[in-house]
């Protein structure tokens, strides 16, 4: 038997109450008064398409998770009504709490940079962006070397192949929008600035050496290169204006001590230049700090044990101080772990912190990287070789960390290789990129507070 339910009841006349197309009150089965028609549940005229709702009737809208907060929405006219009371998701900020609500505390989604294995890869903070420089080895057996600028949100901007062929890419920095590469080429180094894709070549060195490893910085107003010498006692410093053009090599002697088997490293100033060489005198290993304003060297280490030079970090502090970040390995035992040096113009090697050591898997710890923001306070991330997790640490005060620092897992986990930080940017975020072997992948995160 058809029906139709009616809830305003019936008009005095006896006839059936025809409704209104913002009541959307009448329910129905399948029939409805003539000239009505039975349509998701209720008698509408036959020239009204649809009605969202019951009118009166009530929801909740929006989502309560992080800062946000649901509403509450009411039926008017067959619509639903504006969501009253709720709180929305805003741009996320380094303040604890999951701002844009997507169920990440003071990290932004990630975002995919590279697909595909690389020999090397750079990651670096530009002025209006970041920069990622990849080589791989192409099928025809040559070094490929590729720049992506990205924008703020990592989006890709330009894709330049910078160089297709025998050349290893050793080092690359970055400063304001510039990216600076290096290659060595039979015994010679190549330098080039790209800037938005375009390329800025800069004077060789024909005579660097053979089998030499380098290390790039950069300044206002110059361009530096540092590699060792191997099987001799001295490693090299050039120097280049902002020009392009090559102003002086010069050598630094180490002594009676070779330098073959470590890499030199450069502040991110481009002030101070720090290699180690071997004293075989007692089996030890020198570190030497030398200033590459006047090319004099400041600095002679007491013999210090370390694993390699190529993953340190050295610092140079807003107050002209130095730190360095560096992981270690000892190959004749089970210990493995990151340090941390706080000034190294004032403190011997025995005043370093120890950030975390372990006995476990230690050939398989991952190297460590590390910035300064603009109140001197340094921030690293490492893998913590026990759980097999990228961990992100941060110096309590400026400068000298005379206490251990903060700090907070990452929740990524396993099969990573180096980490890379970028320069903190808007808001305190800190750019982290990784490579899990498949991919190479970017979050801006809150640094440790």
């Amino acid at each position: 038997m058809r029906r139709v339910v009616l809830i305003l009841g019936l008009a005095a006349s006896g006839c059936f109450y025809a409704p209104k197309v913002e009541d959307c009150a009448v329910a129905c089965t399948d029939a409805c008064p003539a000239g009505l028609r039975c349509l998701d549940g209720l008698c509408r005229k036959n020239d009204q398409v649809s009605c969202e709702c019951h009118t009166g009737t009530e929801r909740m809208c929006g989502v309560t998770r992080g800062s946000c907060r649901a509403g509450n929405q009411v039926c008017v006219a067959g619509a639903w009504g504006a969501c009253v009371g709720e709180i929305t998701p805003a741009a996320e900020v380094c303040d604890g709490v999951d701002n844009d609500c997507d169920g990440l505390t003071d990290q932004l989604a990630p975002a995919v940079l590279f697909e595909g294995p690389t020999r090397t890869w750079h990651f670096f903070s530009l002025d209006a962006g970041y920069a990622l420089v990849t080589t791989r080895v192409t099928d025809a057996g040559d070094d490929l070397t590729e720049l992506r600028t990205l924008g703020p949100g990592f989006e890709p901007l330009v894709v330049t192949t910078a160089r297709v062929g025998p050349r290893a890419l050793h080092d690359a920095t970055a400063l304001h929008s510039t990216v600076y590469l290096a290659w060595a080429y039979d015994g010679g180094l190549e330098v080039a600035g790209f800037t938005g894709g375009q390329r800025s070549p800069y004077d060789s060195v024909d005579d660097a050496g053979a089998g030499f490893r380098v290390r790039l910085a950069v300044n206002d107003q110059r361009l530096l290169a540092h590699w060792d010498q191997p099987g001799t006692p001295s490693t090299r410093l050039g120097r280049w204006s902002p020009g392009g053009q090559l102003t002086d090599v010069t050598d630094f002697a180490t002594l009676d001590a070779g330098t073959d088997g470590f890499t030199p490293a450069l502040t991110s100033e481009a002030h101070y230049a720090l290699f180690t060489a071997a004293a075989p005198q007692d089996g030890g290993y020198l570190r030497v700090l030398v200033d590459t304003e006047t090319l004099g060297i400041v600095r002679l280490d007491a013999p210090y044990y370390q694993y390699d030079l190529y993953d340190s970090n050295l610092l140079e502090l807003p107050s002209g101080a130095l730190a360095s970040v560096y992981t270690y390995v000892f190959t004749d035992s089970d210990w493995s772990g990151i340090y941390l040096n706080p000034d190294m113009l004032t403190l011997t090697t025995a005043d370093e912190l120890t950030v975390e050591e372990t006995m476990t898997n230690a050939t398989a710890w991952g190297s460590s990287d590390a910035v300064v923001d603009a109140e001197g306070r340094v921030s690293f991330v490492y893998m913590d070789n026990v759980g097999r997790r990228l961990v992100l640490g941060r110096s309590v005060g400026a400068g000298a960390l005379s206490q251990p620092p903060a700090k907070q897992p990452l929740g990524l986990s396993d099969g990573f290789g180096v980490p890379r930080l970028g320069a903190p940017g808007a808001g305190g975020f800190l750019p982290l990129a990784w490579n899990d072997q498949a991919r190479i992948t970017a979050r801006l995160i809150c640094p440790v507070r």
